[in-house]
């Protein structure tokens, strides 16, 4: 009979939903944020890095943008 290893996550390594965000009136999901630019993944797979005032909040769960 195989053996089955099953990894056990620490508590500081909760997993956390996406941040969804709308950029240029599309939803994208942030993969890094700092003070100066916000680096989003779109759904044609780009990687735009984009100033914070560039993105905004999504709505409906980022199915729609504000």
């Amino acid at each position: 009979m195989p053996l089955i290893r099953r990894n056990r996550r620490n508590a500081d390594q909760a997993e956390t939903a996406p941040e969804r965000v709308c950029f240029d009136g599309i939803s994208a999901t942030v993969i890094e944020r700092t003070t100066d630019f916000v680096t989003v993944k779109l759904d044609d797979g780009t990687q735009p890095s984009v100033r914070p005032h560039k993105v905004t909040t999504c709505t409906c769960g980022g199915r729609g943008c504000k």
